[in-house]
């Protein structure tokens, strides 16, 4: 007589099913949480240009570039025209002398 209640299918366990599923629910929620953060932390180090490189690096730091490494090497990527080049060349090479020192105004 009392036996549907004791062997798990009776009114007594039917709430302990929601439960665990609802657990698991819950659980699997998580682990996909969990593997799209982990897979756009990865994406955004790739963008950054992997370790080291990047506000997101983990890694050494690649050295920082002068301003004349900088335009050297968008010349040499063809980024810039040999004339657009030149002229960034003589401003870098003015700047690098300083800034005119005038006498007294007066």
């Amino acid at each position: 007589m009392w036996d549907h209640m004791w062997n798990g299918s009776g009114p007594m366990f039917w709430p302990w099913g929601l439960v665990m599923g609802f657990f698991w629910i819950v659980v699997f929620g998580i682990v996909i949480f969990f593997a799209v953060f982990m897979a756009s932390q990865w994406q955004r180090r790739q963008i950054a240009g992997g370790p080291g490189e990047g506000p997101t690096g983990g890694g050494t730091p690649r050295p920082k570039e002068s301003a004349r490494e900088i335009l050297d090497r968008r010349y040499a990527e063809g980024e810039l025209s040999r004339e657009e080049y030149e002229q960034m060349k003589d401003d870098l090479q003015g700047d690098e002398q300083g800034p005119e020192v005038s006498g007294p105004q007066g």
